[in-house]
């Protein structure tokens, strides 16, 4: 059986439901999602369903499977957290309310730490809609600028390590060029310029 696409969301979906609570439906059914039997349920291995309507599958990962799927089609039509629990335990479904309904969004919402706009495809892996490309006014990723927004990349690779040595080898360059000045008759120019460098970095 191919692994869940949408772990932690279903996962949260679940613990509402109290498929980890002993002798719950969802538990006795093999249906951590408290899905209805029908079509979908006997389209994703349902074998039969309680006195509640409630689907029964023919072990627990089957269950899981199914919710996952049911998730996975909500998640491909753009839904949020928001949309998809409207949508699985409706305000006007029999024994449901419009506060039943909010607090399991705000359950599954705090339970990925994430807000109920968020869509499921960014839920699932923790992000929120504030992590969306261009949520604070930068630039979205794309072919051509793959995310970077720093602009002087080339800066973080200049270590304490390189400057030192790129210094070093500035003075080693005006050491000689004093040598050479002071050994010819013709350096006086160059060996009044060279000092002139030295001492000027030696005061910076």
């Amino acid at each position: 059986m191919n692994p869940l696409q949408f772990p932690n969301t279903v996962g949260a979906i679940a613990d509402f439901e109290g498929f980890n609570t002993i002798g719950s439906l969802a538990s006795l059914n093999n249906n951590p999602g408290n899905l209805m039997y029908g079509t979908f349920a006997q389209q994703h291995s349902a074998v039969g369903e309680d006195a509640n309507g409630f689907a029964i599958f023919p072990n627990s990962m089957a269950g899981f499977s199914a919710a996952d799927q049911l998730v996975s089609v909500r998640a491909n039509n753009g839904f949020t957290i928001a949309d998809l629990i409207n949508k699985w335990a409706p305000p006007d479904a029999p024994g449901n309310t419009a506060d039943s309904t909010n607090n399991y969004i705000n359950f599954v919402s705090k339970k990925l730490g994430v807000s109920a706009d968020t869509p499921i495809s960014l839920a699932e892996s923790g992000h929120g809609v504030d992590d969306l490309p261009g949520a604070h006014g930068g630039i979205a990723p794309s072919a051509d600028n793959p995310g970077n927004t720093r602009g002087f990349d080339f800066l973080p690779s200049l270590s304490a390590s390189r400057i030192a040595a790129f210094v070093v080898g500035v003075l080693l360059i005006l050491g000689a060029v004093l040598l050479f000045a002071r050994n010819t008759d013709t350096g006086q120019y160059l060996g009044a310029t060279a000092q002139g460098i030295a001492e000027g970095l030696a005061v910076a």
